[in-house]
C-alpha cells in the first residue's frame, strides 16, 4: 500500500507537470466514457434490468394473431375463453385506454387511465402502497365504482395524503372512489397512473372487435414454451369453433419484457455499438499522446531502470498514472452523462419503454468506474510495448544519440492505422445512418405542418346501456348475415347536442382569431399511435369487405392539415341532429373489394367511385357513409378512412 501511494504522488507530480497533455487526455477520454455512461443508463433501464415485480421472468404477454400473421390486440370473448380454459397459467387480466381528464383534486389533471379486469393486480403481484385493490364485488357488473391511482399522482393531485377516506374522483360523468395507491415505479401499461374496474362498462360480445391487450403470469413449474404451446392450442380451437364470426386465426404468448421493449431493442444495441467505437477512437487518441510522452520520457524510463527499476515497477507506475487520468475523466464523463441521458429520452419519449426507469444510479457509475480501470490499465501497458523489443541500455544510448527508435515509430504507425479504421468505420455508419435520416425527411406524408398548432380536446364521454350494445350487435349480425342496411340517421341525445353545439361554438370562435385560415377536428392525429379500426362493407355487401383504420374528423380539418384532395370535392357541412352521416374520404385504395383502384401511386382509375356506399363496424363505431372524395395516404401503404360525422346511438 505504501508503494502504491508513493506512485499515486509521483503520477500526480508527473501529471502536473505536463498539464496540457492532462488536460487533453481528461477531456478526450470524458466525452467517449460519458457517451458510454449515458447510453448505457438507458440500455441497462430498457434491457438490462428485469421488470419492477416479483418473478417477472414469469410475466407475459397474449396476442392474437390474424390471417397474415401479424399480432393484434385480443377480442373480449376470446380473453374470456383463454381465461376459463388455460391450465398453465396462473392468471389472465386484461386492460385497455388512453389519457383522461380527472377533476376533483384540485385543478382538473390529465392521466393515463386503464381499465383493467379483476385479476390485474394479482397478475402483476404487486401489492398498494396505501390502501388497496378491487375488491371482489367491485369487479363484477354494478359493482361499486372504485379507482386505484399511482404514487406519483397521489402526490402530485392528492398532495400525499395518507387518509383516503371518502375521498372521491370525477372521470368524464363518473364519480369514483379512491380505494388504494400503488407503490413508487409501478406504472403498467405505459407509464399509467390511474386503474379502473373494467366491468364498470358494457360487456363486448364481438369476437372481431380487438380492443384490449392481455397480460399474464405463468405458472411456476411450466415453461415459456409449454405455456405457448397451449395458448396457440386454445386460439386455434376457438377459430375452429366459431369460424367467421373470428378473424383470429391463432393465439401468441410473448414474455412481458420482450413484448414492452419491442424494436427499441435493434436500434439502443446500435447505438451503444458505436459509441464503444467512439471510446475506442479516443483510446487511440491519447494512446498517440501517450507515446509521444513516452518518447520525451525516454531518458528518464532507462535512468530509472538502469538504477534498478524493473518492468513490472514501470507497469505500475504507468497503470497509475492513467488510472488518475481515467478516473479524473470518468468523474467529468459522469457529469456528461446525466444531460446526454436527458438528451437521449427527450429525443424519443413516447418511442421508449421504462422511461420511468432510465437514469444514471449506482449500477451506471460502477460500469464506468470498470470502464475507467479497463481504459487504465489498456493505456498504461502501451508505453511497455515501446520498450519490449529492445533492451533499456540501447534506449539510453539512442536518447543520448537524438534517436527514437525504430520500435516506437512501429507502434506509432499502427496506432495511427488503427485509429483511422475505427474513424472510418464510424463514418460509414453515420453517413448510412444520415442518408436513411435525409430519405426519411423526403417522405411526403401528405400533410403539412408549417404552421400549424395542435391542442387537445378532451370531453366528457358518454355512456351507452347494455341494451344500447345489445341493438348495435343484433344489427350488425343482421347486415352480415342478410345485408340488411341499420339505419342512416343519427338522433342525438341531450348532452351529444350539448358537445356538438360545444365544438360548432369553439370551431367557429378559432376560426375568427387573426391569422388563422382553417380550423379543423380529428379524433387522432396523424402518426399518433394506434388508433380505432373495424371491418367495413361496400353497398352492404359482406362479400366485400375489408378492415381498415379510421378517424372522425370534420371537413376543414383537411384544409387546415394541407391534405389535397386527388379526386372530387369538399362539400361536407355540419352535422345535425338527424342527418345522413357521409364519408369524407377514403385515403389509400379499397382495391380489389370496392369499385376503385389504382394506376400508380396516386393515379385512380376512371371507374365509378362517387356515392359508394360503405359501413365501417366494430364494437365502439359504426358510420353509414359515402365517399365524396380520394385523399392521398397519410403514410405509405397505410389505409384510412375519415369520417365527418357522430357515432351510432348504441355506441357504448
Amino acid at each position: 500500500m505504501e508503494t502504491f501511494i508513493k506512485d499515486i504522488r509521483y503520477g500526480v507530480r508527473s501529471l502536473l507537470k505536463r498539464r496540457g497533455f492532462t488536460s487533453i487526455a481528461v477531456l478526450t477520454l470524458a466525452l467517449g466514457i460519458g457517451a458510454c455512461t449515458a447510453i448505457f443508463s438507458v440500455v441497462d433501464g430498457v434491457l438490462l434490468r428485469s421488470l419492477p415485480y416479483p418473478e417477472a421472468e414469469r410475466l407475459v404477454e397474449l396476442r392474437e394473431v390474424n390471417a397474415k400473421g401479424g399480432p393484434i390486440s385480443f377480442a373480449e370473448p376470446n380473453f374470456l375463453d383463454v381465461h376459463a380454459r388455460s391450465r398453465t397459467l396462473e392468471g389472465v387480466a386484461e386492460y385497455s385506454g388512453g389519457t383522461a381528464t380527472i377533476i376533483g383534486g384540485g385543478e382538473p389533471a390529465r392521466a393515463l387511465t386503464f381499465r383493467v379486469s379483476g385479476d390485474f393486480f394479482r397478475v402483476l403481484g404487486t401489492q398498494p402502497f396505501l390502501g388497496r385493490t378491487f375488491a371482489l364485488e367491485e369487479s363484477k357488473p354494478g359493482g361499486a365504482p372504485v379507482m386505484v391511482i399511482s404514487y406519483d399522482f397521489w402526490r402530485r393531485v392528492l398532495g400525499g395524503k395518507s387518509d383516503l377516506t371518502g375521498t372521491t374522483l370525477r372521470i368524464s360523468d363518473k364519480v369514483l372512489t379512491v380505494v388504494g395507491v400503488m407503490p413508487p415505479g409501478l406504472g403498467f401499461p405505459q407509464n399509467a397512473e390511474v386503474w379502473i374496474p373494467r366491468e364498470m362498462s358494457v360487456p363486448e360480445t364481438s369476437r372481431s372487435a380487438h380492443n384490449w391487450h392481455v397480460v399474464a403470469r405463468v405458472l411456476p413449474a411450466i415453461t415459456i414454451e409449454q405455456a405457448r404451446a397451449e395458448v396457440s392450442t386454445i386460439g386455434k380451437q376457438l377459430k375452429q369453433e366459431h369460424g367467421k364470426e373470428m378473424d383470429a386465426v391463432d393465439f401468441a404468448l410473448i414474455p412481458q419484457q420482450e413484448y414492452m421493449v419491442g424494436n427499441v431493442r435493434g436500434a439502443l444495441m446500435m447505438i451503444l455499438v458505436a459509441v464503444g467505437f467512439l471510446l475506442l477512437v479516443a483510446c487511440a487518441n491519447v494512446a498517440n499522446l501517450l507515446l509521444a510522452q513516452v518518447t520525451a520520457r525516454q531518458r528518464e524510463f532507462a535512468v530509472r531502470s538502469a538504477l534498478g527499476a524493473t518492468r513490472l515497477h514501470l507497469a505500475r507506475q504507468f497503470i497509475t498514472e492513467n488510472l488518475l487520468v481515467t478516473l479524473a475523466a470518468g468523474a467529468l464523463g459522469v457529469l456528461l452523462s446525466f444531460w446526454g441521458v436527458d438528451l437521449l429520452i427527450g429525443l424519443n419519449r413516447q418511442g421508449l419503454p421504462r422511461v420511468n426507469e432510465i437514469g444514471v444510479d449506482v449500477r451506471a457509475i460502477a460500469f464506468t468506474l470498470g470502464l475507467c480501470l479497463l481504459v487504465a490499465v489498456v493505456l498504461g501497458l502501451v508505453p511497455l510495448l515501446r520498450f519490449s523489443t529492445r533492451d533499456l541500455e540501447g534506449s539510453l544510448r539512442e536518447t543520448g544519440q537524438g534517436r527514437s527508435g525504430q520500435a516506437g515509430q512501429r507502434l506509432r504507425s499502427l496506432l495511427v492505422v488503427a485509429q483511422m479504421a475505427l474513424t472510418l468505420i464510424l463514418l460509414v455508419a453515420a453517413g448510412l445512418v444520415g442518408k436513411s435520416f435525409y430519405r426519411l425527411l423526403r417522405i411526403d406524408p401528405g400533410f403539412r405542418t408549417e404552421s400549424a398548432v395542435a391542442m387537445e380536446l378532451n370531453l366528457p364521454r358518454i355512456s351507452s346501456t347494455e341494451k344500447q350494445y345489445q341493438d348495435f350487435m343484433q344489427a350488425y349480425q343482421r347486415l352480415k348475415e342478410h345485408g340488411i342496411a341499420p339505419e342512416t340517421t343519427v338522433q342525438l341525445g341531450a348532452e351529444e347536442e350539448r358537445q356538438r353545439v360545444f365544438q360548432e361554438q369553439s370551431l367557429d370562435q378559432l376560426g375568427q382569431l387573426p391569422g388563422v385560415s382553417a380550423v379543423g377536428t380529428i379524433s387522432l392525429l396523424p402518426l399518433r399511435g394506434d388508433g380505432p379500426d373495424g371491418t367495413f362493407f361496400i353497398d352492404n355487401n359482406p362479400a366485400k369487405s375489408g378492415s381498415a383504420d379510421f378517424r372522425l374528423a370534420s371537413a376543414d380539418y383537411f384544409a387546415a392539415m394541407g391534405i389535397p384532395v386527388l379526386r372530387g370535392e369538399l362539400s361536407i357541412g355540419a352535422i345535425s341532429p338527424t342527418r345522413h352521416l357521409p364519408l369524407s374520404s377514403a385515403s389509400q385504395w379499397l382495391g380489389s373489394i370496392g369499385q376503385t383502384k389504382t394506376q400508380s401511386d396516386k393515379q385512380f382509375s376512371s371507374e365509378t367511385w362517387t356515392e359508394t356506399c360503405v359501413c365501417c363496424t366494430s364494437w365502439e363505431w359504426w358510420v353509414t357513409c359515402t365517399i365524396v372524395e380520394l385523399m392521398p395516404p397519410l403514410v405509405p401503404r397505410s389505409t384510412l378512412i375519415a369520417c365527418n360525422g357522430r357515432h351510432h346511438p348504441a355506441w357504448p
